[in-house]
């Protein structure tokens, strides 16, 4: 049997903070065990994305992170196809949803404002990505003129 002060370490590894890692070209956020890229270093992150303190809840919890991705790939407006190219996913991991389907009850009103302060209203768009099993993203973004993808993304285990 473990001792209690196995058990304390072991409480105090899982509430440790998620890790950033950085390398040259852009930012990665491992969250729930899955890495994805956040950030282009040639894209600077708004300051109204970066401080959102909002934690999207289901099995896992997680803290929203803010990004900011080159749109390169010559789309002229965000759809599931530019936005997976963005990611680096496969279109059919990829689904667009209302703003209302993704947050019915106005929990995530704060991430959805952010977002909507730097794009706007009308160009606040939602996706979820399907990651493998029960682990998937939420994205709440738009574009700037600049044709960058910003806004906020979390990750969710939902079984």
């Amino acid at each position: 049997m473990a001792s209690d002060d196995d058990y304390a370490a072991f409480l105090d590894r899982a509430n440790e903070p998620t890790s950033t890692t950085t390398n040259s070209t852009s930012t990665q956020h491992q969250q729930s065990g899955f890495t994805t890229k956040t950030h282009d270093t040639s894209s600077p992150i708004p300051t109204a994305l970066q401080n959102i303190e909002s934690v999207y809840i289901s099995e896992a919890d997680e803290e929203w992170v803010p990004v900011s991705l080159n749109l390169d790939h010559g789309a002229k407006e965000l759809d599931v196809s530019s936005f997976a190219k963005v990611v680096g996913r496969p279109s059919k991991n990829v689904e667009e949803l209302e703003t209302k389907q993704f947050d019915p009850r106005g929990q995530y009103g704060d991430v959805i404002g952010a977002v909507e302060k730097v794009v706007g209203k009308q160009d606040v768009k939602v996706f979820r990505v399907e990651l493998g099993g029960a682990r998937c993203e939420y994205w709440v973004v738009g574009v700037l003129e600049v044709k960058r993808v910003v806004g906020a993304k979390v990750g969710a285990v939902e079984s």
